[in-house]
């Protein structure tokens, strides 16, 4: 129910990599050298997810669509400078 895969040098991930995974309910992806978030859209059981220490630029809208569990998003220490509207909208 959790994949911890922080410190390791990926710098994208495919958006259906995690698709089978449909029982997942905690994901971190600390450190690693992430620039997109667009791998998450529909995981519904996913509750965390911890991305701080990355290179992600853009929140875009549709990064957590269909993620109607998560109630924990950690972006810190990312070079963020842009969160389109309605981003979140998802998750309400």
């Amino acid at each position: 129910r959790s994949l911890y895969l922080d410190q390791n040098p990926l710098q994208s991930i495919a958006p259906t990599a995690f698709k089978s995974l449909v029982n997942l309910v905690t994901l971190s992806l600390n450190n690693c050298k992430l620039t997109q978030i667009n791998f998450l859209a529909g995981m519904r059981a996913l509750q965390k997810i911890y991305m701080g220490g990355n290179c992600i630029t853009v929140v875009r809208n549709g990064d957590f669509k269909g993620c109607s569990s998560l109630r924990k998003i950690d972006l810190e220490d990312n070079p963020i400078k842009v969160i389109e509207q309605d981003a979140f909208k998802s998750l309400a």
